[in-house]
């Protein structure tokens, strides 16, 4: 059944944090049409039914109608139904229009591509997704053809293995937003989120209804309290995803723009960031707060604080220490100076690893004396209540083909002084932050990396051979360490000689998730202290080369890419931490 209001109100609903820089336009003004469809589908023929996509999509529905959108609402729909409930959304958007769409049901991802289930679909083999599903790529880029201003999409289709009683057959993939786009997901990459049969509505579109209630909530602020408040009732199980590429501030109410409260004035600021040093009380803290407010109210104290803690002991170079926030052993890295980029004569140097400059590390900080284990991600999940990572969509298919343990696959997790593998950039974040720590800036692990060798490509020197490279395909094919299972392609954590700083496997193993986000012209500027990546980007920067990589990768200065939330077995886990109890 179709019902419309008006002129259709288009939007794809994505979930991601928007930008909302000052002097950013205001997209509440008046002007362009806000148009939405919003689909619910219960009634599967050939899959498991659900229980509240239906009065998902009606009661949202009639929460945007209050909003000012004109909306139209499809249930129940089968493949040619959902089809001709598109094509009238995407005609109607003018240039400079919202569009806004929801799907809720069942959600399918094949080939990193997601599909929105129909009510009629039977999945016989992976062709009949191509043909007999939509595809959300397909629905984005006929998004962005039709010119809305801003494009919403909000995919509840993650409700488990669509094939078993939630809403997603293993969860769906991370999806690049177009340019104005925002797409939510109802929980993070790979994982599957709660149908809620004991309620009116999914777990995820319950939230956002009771969110959207509130009065002056700008796009960031509702899917900010979505986001805690669906991994609060969840027990940290689901928590939803967003992606953006948004300039500008969006209420969806209409007159939040007009009586929005005004921005913290500037004392307010650096009053909150004074008492979070304080929580801290470490001499980085208040270094930072110098360098952000040399002349502010409480320049003096900080000064004060940093005189007396001139007078404790500095860690010795190379000291190691317990991180009793995962019992990890960490080194101490001193503050210093190195040339980053590729060196003199090296014959593999990228464009992105040049122009060779001067940085300076001005503080010293602890860093992972070995990439994160299995055992210590397997106690980190316990304590929190998570999931072991999941293994790519691609590999799922062929589980039953393989042998215990497959080529790059730790199968079960079952080898548990491997390296963890299989974590998103955000998983990795996350477990740092568990630490008490973070993921290195791409400059902290390249300083790291070298261990002093600042003239040498490799951080053993300037050739390579199979003792010290770990792993390169070019030195061995598999890699496999000695008397490691030859299908695995990870050694045990420490299986090589730790650099010059006493660090092991920064080369080979595993590619390592850092801080920063890509740029290819990241140093171009000349020296720099203390340098990060830039404010913003889709990809965030991986070092170190893995086990399938050529020597070339292995090289200290060597730099890699991925999207945020990409999940394969070949990146891993390294945190840095800014201070450890003796």
């Amino acid at each position: 059944m179709i019902r419309a209001t008006g002129i259709l109100l288009a939007a794809w609903l994505c979930t991601s944090l928007c930008s909302a820089q000052t002097g950013q336009r205001d997209l509440t003004v008046a002007g362009p049409a806000r148009r939405a469809l919003v689909i619910g589908n219960d009634a599967y023929q050939h899959v498991s039914p659900l229980r509240n996509a239906v009065n998902d999509a009606r009661d949202l529905t009639a929460k945007l109608e209050t909003l000012g959108f004109e909306t139209v609402v499809a249930t129940d729909v089968d493949l040619r139904a959902m089809e001709q409930a598109i094509d009238g959304f995407i005609s109607s958007i003018r240039p400079g229009d919202v569009a806004l769409f929801h799907f809720s049901g069942h959600g399918v991802q094949a080939d990193q591509e997601n599909y929105l289930i129909p009510t009629s679909f039977e999945l016989r083999d992976r062709a009949s997704l191509r043909y007999d599903a939509y595809s959300a790529s397909k629905l984005q880029d006929r998004l962005d053809e039709a010119g809305a201003q801003l494009s919403l999409v909000f995919l509840d289709a993650c409700r488990n293995n669509g094939f078993g009683g939630s809403r997603s057959a293993g969860g769906l993939a991370p999806m690049n937003p177009a340019h104005g786009s925002f797409i939510a997901f109802a929980t993070g990459p790979g994982k599957t989120a709660d149908d809620n049969p004991s309620g009116r509505n999914g777990l995820f579109t319950g939230v956002l209804l009771e969110t959207l209630e509130q009065p002056g909530l700008e796009l960031t602020d509702v899917f900010r309290q979505v986001r805690e408040q669906v991994s609060a009732k969840s027990e940290g199980r689901q928590v939803p995803w967003t992606i953006s590429s948004v300039l500008g501030r969006f209420y969806f109410d209409e007159s939040a723009a007009a009586t929005a409260p005004l921005p913290v004035d500037d004392a307010s600021i650096e009053l909150a960031y004074w008492q979070s040093i304080q929580q801290d009380d470490s001499r980085e803290g208040y270094e930072s707060y110098l360098r952000r407010y040399p002349d502010g109210t409480f320049a003096e104290l900080a000064r004060l604080k940093l005189e007396r803690l001139d007078g404790e002991p500095a860690p010795s170079a190379a000291e190691v220490r317990v991180n009793p926030a995962d019992g990890a052993d960490y080194v101490w890295i001193s503050a210093g100076s190195f040339t980053q980029g590729c060196v003199e004569g090296d014959s593999a140097c990228k464009d992105d690893e040049l122009p060779r400059r001067e940085v300076e590390i001005t503080r010293g900080f602890w860093l992972a004396k070995t990439e994160t284990t299995v055992a210590r991600y397997k106690a980190y999940a316990d304590r929190n209540k998570l999931q072991m990572p999941p293994f790519p969509g691609y590999i799922a298919p062929l589980l039953p083909l393989l042998p215990p343990v497959a080529p790059g696959f730790n199968l079960g997790w079952k080898l548990e002084d491997h390296p963890i593998t299989n974590v998103s950039w955000n998983e990795a974040k996350a477990y740092c932050e568990a630490a008490g720590g973070r993921l290195p800036t791409e400059a902290e692990w390249e300083y790291a990396a070298r261990g002093g060798r600042d003239g040498e490509p490799y951080p053993w020197g300037s050739n390579i051979s199979r003792d010290q490279a770990n792993f390169g395909a070019d030195n061995g094919g598999s890699g496999a360490a000695e008397g490691a299972d030859k299908w695995v392609n990870t050694a045990p954590a420490a299986s090589f000689p730790a650099n010059g700083f006493g660090l092991h496997d920064m080369a080979g193993n595993l590619w390592e998730w850092t801080a920063d986000a890509y740029a290819s012209d990241a140093y171009k500027g000349g020296p720099a202290q203390d340098p990060t990546g830039p404010a913003s980007g889709t990809d965030r920067v991986l070092r170190g080369g893995a086990w399938d990589n050529p020597a070339r990768a292995l090289r200290s200065s060597d730099r890699n890419h991925f999207h945020p939330a990409a999940v394969n077995p070949w990146i891993g886990i390294r945190c840095a931490v800014n201070s450890l109890p003796e």
